[in-house]
């Protein structure tokens, strides 16, 4: 049995400027203006980058907006109160999240949103493979019914993922 890896809350990353400002609680544009200034984020080539979010706060903190004597005392961050502090709840929020959806994957709850998709379209596809032995059989009447049914479940979920809808068990 292979040992299950170990959470290291240090590397959490967010993938986009808007999930980075989302974290933050602040725009994506308060985002790429802060990069611009020197917050880090690193470069993954083709004007793409990933938002190491304990090096930001650590930056915000240190030399960003949210050094003392600026926008809030670095003191009240720890405590929540005063400027800032609904943004580092927010913080506590998504690592929280980030930390069990960590615990369900090593669980083997989670599934990628992208294997999803893949099973749900296998699926679908065995599905219209009986739509083209109904065709043959019945005609075309019998097999546009279930071609029909198929077509819908794929835009509804191609919606839902453009949503973002959370599944839970």
């Amino acid at each position: 049995m292979r040992a299950a890896a170990k959470f290291d809350p240090a590397e959490w990353v967010a993938a986009t400027a808007n999930e980075c400002g989302q974290v933050l609680g602040v725009s994506h544009i308060t985002i790429v203006n802060w990069a611009a200034t020197g917050m880090p984020r690193n470069d993954l080539g083709k004007n793409r980058y990933e938002y190491p979010i304990p090096d930001i706060v650590r930056w915000l903190r240190e030399s960003g907006p949210w050094r003392q004597n600026q926008l809030m005392n670095v003191s009240s961050a720890n405590s929540d109160e005063g400027v800032g502090g609904e943004q580092l709840e927010r913080l506590r929020k998504w690592n929280a999240d980030k930390a069990e959806i960590e615990v369900r994957k090593l669980r083997g709850e989670y599934l990628p949103r992208a294997t999803v998709d893949a099973l749900f379209r296998a699926f679908a596809g065995s599905i219209r493979e009986a739509g083209d032995t109904l065709e043959r059989q019945h005609g075309t009447a019998a097999a546009d019914v279930l071609r029909d049914a198929i077509e819908d479940g794929l835009a509804a979920a191609e919606r839902l993922l453009k949503e973002g809808v959370k599944c839970s068990s």
